[in-house]
């Protein structure tokens, strides 16, 4: 991929996280997107949460993507967990990144990852026959075993407001310290969006 080639694939796959978070933010708090699910009435809190997971993915590939990283934006959903796990060439651009990230306050870091360990993840084996129940992962988006009460559940019961509210929060805040990290396109991209919808204009406080 040439760098033209790269830095409009990384600038796309920015826009479309923060489509994702903005998609997000419009699920806070609205008590007309509640509905019915197999196990009683529920609401989308869990689709801001899949979408905020989603959004922090994508704007972390395109900020590597775009900063000539060696980092595949097809290739897995945990892209901040193989940053701090050294996972393929390590450069002095990402061991300033591990700092940074590292030492931001608030639990910052342990968001990021909690919204990381909720990606779709396959069962241990790929035969369906040798599956059984608790073999299926906690995810954002698929039907999962839970572990404490024993039973197969979904991710629209499991998912409520004050957990949606905390996803957007971090993946806004991961907006804001990628924004601060440099004067490119990329990082402009996202003060500009910042600037638009602040985080003070979220609908649930």
């Amino acid at each position: 991929m040439n760098a033209e080639d790269r830095i409009e694939l990384a600038l796309l796959t920015r826009d479309q996280g923060l489509a994702d978070l903005l998609a997000a933010r419009a699920y806070l708090g609205s008590e007309t997107l509640s509905f019915l699910t197999t196990r009683g009435k529920s609401d989308c809190a869990h689709v801001a949460v899949c979408k905020c997971q989603q959004s922090s993915e994508k704007v972390l590939k395109g900020y590597f993507l775009f900063h000539q990283q060696n980092l595949n934006p097809f290739s897995g959903h945990n892209p901040l967990q193989r940053v701090l796990a050294k996972s393929g060439r390590d450069t002095p651009f990402l061991q300033k990144f591990r700092l940074v990230i590292r030492q931001h306050p608030g639990g910052f870091l342990k968001g990021v990852q909690w919204l990381e360990g909720m990606v779709p993840s396959p069962p241990a084996t790929t035969n369906i026959n040798k599956l059984s129940l608790p073999d299926l992962p906690m995810n954002t988006e698929y039907a999962f075993w839970d572990k404490k009460s024993c039973a197969l559940t979904l991710p629209a019961v499991y998912f409520r407001p004050r957990a949606a509210l905390q996803a957007v929060l971090v993946a806004t805040s991961l907006c804001k310290i990628i924004s601060a990290s440099g004067d490119a396109i990329y990082e402009k991209g996202l003060k500009d969006f910042l600037e638009r919808f602040p985080p003070g204009s979220l609908p649930v406080s």
